[in-house]
């Protein structure tokens, strides 16, 4: 099973373990791009949401969305928003940022769900 019930995303972010997701496949210019996004549990008991919007680079050999150059240079870590607790950071990312409750993987998972959703396409 690749994808993650909302108990799952829930109790991972509640112990620490990061949920990431794919929301889109886009152009910018004349570019590729994809957004992603992923949620940490902070070392202060916060949760972040950080937003990725990066060109597309990928191939079956180059899956490291992570590596993608950034289509904002100044935001090489995303744009991170800070909530205090697990349920909030997941209502943003599904109601702000196109996030689907249904479509978060683990931590190390989004290359896989990168190859088998993007480059399929």
């Amino acid at each position: 099973m690749r994808y993650l019930l909302e108990t799952d995303v829930i109790s991972n972010l509640r112990n620490g373990r990061s949920v990431e997701q794919l929301v889109s496949k886009s152009v910018y210019g004349d570019f590729p791009t994809i957004k992603f996004i992923r949620i940490d549990k902070e070392k202060s008991n916060d949760v972040s949401v950080s937003l990725f919007e990066v060109y597309d680079e990928g191939n079956e050999n180059y899956l490291d969305v992570y590596e993608f150059p950034p289509i904002e240079p100044d935001e090489p870590d995303g744009i991170i928003t800070v909530f205090k607790t697990p349920d909030e950071a997941l209502f943003y990312a599904c109601t702000s940022l196109g996030a689907n409750i249904n479509n978060f993987v683990n931590d190390g998972m989004i290359q896989d769900e990168y190859k088998d959703s993007f480059l399929a396409k």
